[in-house]
């Protein structure tokens, strides 16, 4: 399976580190070769390469950039006036070997219209003297530009186009190496936050200081944003997913933000031509010769224009650049998440018979286009999984010559021109205020951006009356974020936007009402709030829970359990619920119990009640712990609950010989759950949540690590946040339709021989984790040193609670020698005979 292109941050590191790994394996075997017929890939011109396309009847193509004026682009965003600045990597793969990637040939080339044609004929390189740069956003009369370690904000102060001033934002943005594992693709948000994928925070200027919070890490390269300001990003395996819950909630579980993440689309392609240049396609590929899933899925974008038919508009398009082609997904609505259907079956969206042709990047134009970032580079695979197959491939048809070639295109529809230029940035406030009701999201967002970081106290009046609109749609909802982003809303204008004709503005009037509402409670907006508990948009519903749960306002709470009760039922809302209930469950289990209803719960409600046990013991309390026990063996406590609680416990982490789990430590026996347990099953198996001194089994304690295995513990986890933590997240917990969890994982805690073999070498097959089964494939892990291999085992073994030994480089090394000749991934089977 191919690994994307060097931006796309892999990370499918550990995909399989937690499952099993058997011994030595099948003797080395041939590198089969590819059966199909091959055409040539010869370089050909940007406008010969328009002859290569195929799209939709209504569609064409045009190419706005093209060598020497554009190479290797790999990220673009439009100024204010319609300039396009565009990140060039000109260093990655130079050869087949990679040689010269740490040379500082990268760039940011600014390209102008000058002429009015649509077609790019002037270039002024804005910054030059970088290295494998990968990322570019606009803020406050500047540039920002990703450069692992760097993230750089740099200014043209003299108006050349040129940079004349660079300061740092973060120095932590990555490191230098491996480019498939560091951060890329910043975005700025409808909530004025920017993200990036692979990248662990968001950031914003408040004032003089960069300031930044941790979200989950997602993606590997692409990020983009719907209307209502939902991220989106992908895998290279994983087609598309959608994060349909603010970063702000999913910090508080991390079962939420791996439900929040997940893939909502097939990973079905459908190419133009034979795809051979992908790792093992003499067994991937389908009857033609074809790729049939994507391999290095990258740049998903959202189309927000206003030029393209109205059932394209919101549609998500996703490049795959080795098969040469972009995907088009319809989104619709699942609940309170999102579904993708591929919409081809046959050909996709956009496909081309050019081998180079590298699509990696997308943008939506002020004009309404749909513009392609074309790397045009002949190796795509990263010397790191460059097999020996790839390598006689690119041999084969010559791919690793010319260099530095790059395209940029546009696609259009006849039924609409393209739209006009813009010139916004001197738009007096009123032109702008005026853009955040444009139907092409790029006008909405750069007017956003502008009014913001303007803050001019004048515009406030006009956007409070767009803000309070009751039909102003999307206008209505930008001026709710400006509103914010000026640190300008208050009560009454969030109180109004709650009665909207819009479900995504009465949403975000619940998500902006949040700091007026805790820890001072402001009245007459929860009062306005409350009128949405019918609420039948699950959306609106699973904000509500997210906001009203964590009060503690009994009103609140009523209204909240409420809506789980009629809608908990949806796996998102659920979630949303339990998500809230972290120190809150003992005033929760307490209103619980004063509630009649719930004397006799129904499914939903033991669901819930089961949660309340979950998070609690979570928190590895002791004293929460004990006083959860009181309520589960007091003889008031109804039958119903009792065995929901002990439910929940029943589902905790388990203790005991060989888990290598850890349970919650409780200062004393607890007498009252083991008179209990003797009559009831569930409150035995609730047992194993708990150790207690002198427990009978309890596994002794564990012993510290040395001080060269706490070494070891820190360059493991510093590793693992490069390469592994954008799949398997920084919590352990993996990210649907991407990577298994690792937290409690019984194959990360077992075997060290298995574990290292499977790491070493992949893996391929269907595999469970913890109760849950995932087909995915892993590639083999041995451009890794030993001691990288050692430290991220030894990490993964003791974080997260975990403790399991330490892992020696010595062993890394002697399984690396025993298994030297194997050249094809384990499957489970092999894998599970490993002891």
């Amino acid at each position: 399976m191919t690994r994307p292109l060097v931006l796309a941050a892999v990370s499918a590191a550990l995909t399989a580190a937690l499952f099993a790994g058997p011994p030595g394996g099948d003797l080395a075997q041939q590198q089969p070769k590819f059966k199909w017929d091959v055409p040539p890939a010869p370089v050909v011109s940007g406008d010969d390469a328009l002859k290569s396309f195929k799209l939709p009847p209504g569609f064409r193509i045009e190419l706005v950039a093209s060598e020497p004026l554009v190479q290797n682009p790999v990220a673009m965003v439009f100024d204010p006036d319609g300039r396009l600045y565009v990140v060039e990597m000109r260093g990655y793969m130079p050869d087949a070997d990679g040689k010269g990637e740490d040379e500082p040939t990268g760039d940011v080339a600014l390209l102008e219209d000058t002429d009015g044609d649509g077609k790019f004929d002037k270039r002024t390189v804005f910054l030059d003297g970088l290295v494998m740069p990968r990322s570019i956003a606009l803020a406050h009369g500047g540039v920002i530009v990703g450069e692992p370690p760097n993230l750089w904000f740099c200014r043209d102060k003299d108006g050349d186009g040129r940079s004349d001033e660079k300061t740092a934002i973060f120095t932590d943005y990555g490191a230098r190496g491996t480019p498939e594992y560091n951060p890329n693709s910043t975005l700025r948000a409808l909530d004025n936050w920017f993200y990036g994928a692979h990248f662990a925070w968001r950031f914003r200027l408040v004032g003089e200081k960069w300031m930044r919070e941790a979200v989950p890490q997602r993606g590997q390269y692409g990020l983009a944003q719907d209307d209502l300001g939902r991220l989106f990003f992908n895998g290279n395996s994983s087609m598309l997913h959608a994060e349909v819950v603010a970063p702000e909630y999913t910090r508080r579980s991390a079962a939420l933000a791996s439900a929040s993440g997940g893939a909502i689309a097939r990973g079905e392609v459908f190419p133009g031509r034979v795809t051979a240049g992908i790792n093992r396609a003499y067994t991937s590929v389908g009857a033609s010769g074809k790729m049939t899933a994507v391999t290095a899925a990258c740049g998903p974008h959202i189309y927000r224009g206003d030029r393209f038919p109205a059932e394209f508009r919101g549609n998500a398009f996703v490049c795959e650049p080795s098969g040469n082609l972009i995907s088009r997904q319809v989104l619709a609505a699942k609940g309170a998440g999102l579904t993708a259907t591929s919409a081809h079956t046959d050909v996709d969206f956009l496909v081309s018979t050019d081998e180079r042709f590298r699509p990696v990047n997308l943008a939506t134009g002020p004009d309404g286009a749909l513009y392609i970032a074309d790397f045009h580079h002949g190796i795509l695979q990263h010397k790191n999984f460059l097999s020996a197959y790839l390598r006689d491939q690119v041999a084969q048809r010559g791919l690793a010559q010319p260099l530095h070639l790059g395209r940029i295109f546009r696609i259009v529809h006849e039924s609409a021109a393209p739209g006009p230029r813009p010139a916004l940035d001197k738009a007096p406030p009123a032109e702008l205020v005026k853009a955040l009701a444009h139907p092409n999201g790029w006008w909405r967002d750069t007017a956003q951006r502008l009014l913001v970081e303007r803050a001019d106290a004048t515009t406030v009046p006009a956007l409070k009356q767009l803000a309070t609109a009751r039909d102003g749609g999307l206008g209505t909802l930008h001026a709710l974020w400006t509103l914010r982003g000026m640190d300008a809303l208050d009560a009454a204008t969030i109180s109004a936007a709650s009665a909207s004709t819009h479900a995504g503005v009465r949403a975000a009037a619940v998500r902006l009402a949040e700091p007026l509402l805790r820890p001072a409670l402001d009245e007459k907006l929860l009062a306005a709030l409350l009128k949405l508990h019918s609420e039948s948009d699950p959306g609106v519903q699973m904000q509500m829970l997210f906001t009203l749960m964590p009060i503690p306002d009994p009103r609140a709470t009523q209204t909240a359990l409420e809506i789980f009760r009629a809608r908990g039922s949806d796996p998102l809302l659920r979630e949303a619920a339990v998500s809230g209930l972290a120190g809150r469950e003992l005033p929760l289990l307490e209103t619980v119990l004063a509630d009649k209803s719930w004397a006799n719960p129904d499914s939903l409600q033991r669901e819930f009640v089961a949660a309340l046990a979950r998070s609690l013991v979570a928190g590895r309390s002791g004293g929460h712990a004990e006083k959860l026990l009181a309520v589960i063996t007091a003889p008031t406590t109804p039958a119903g609950v009792q065995a929901a609680l002990l439910g929940g416990l029943g589902d905790a982490p388990k203790s005991g010989k060989g888990t290598n789990r850890r349970a919650v430590k409780l200062d004393r026996e607890p007498a009252g759950l083991i008179a209990l347990a003797a009559q009831n099953k569930s409150a035995a198996n609730a047992l194993a949540a708990f150790t207690w001194p002198g427990k009978p089994g309890a596994s002794a304690d564990v012993p510290p690590l040395t001080a060269d295995e706490q070494k070891r513990f820190a360059e493991g986890r510093e590793t693992y946040a490069t390469i592994c933590a954008a799949c398997h997240q920084p919590t352990g917990l993996g990210l649907d339709g991407v990577a298994p969890p690792l937290l409690d994982s019984e194959w990360v805690l077992g075997s060290e021989e298995r574990l290292t073999r499977l790491v070493l070498r992949g893996m391929t097959g269907k595999v469970t984790v913890n109760k849950r089964t995932f087909e995915l494939e892993m590639p083999p892990l041995e451009a890794l040193t030993d001691a990288q291999l050692a430290g991220v085992f030894t990490y993964i073994r003791r974080e997260w609670g975990h403790e399991s030994a330490a892992v020696e480089p010595a062993t890394v090394a002697r399984i690396r020698t025993a298994t030297k000749d194997r050249v094809k991934p384990w499957t489970v089977d092999e894998l599970l005979k490993v002891k």
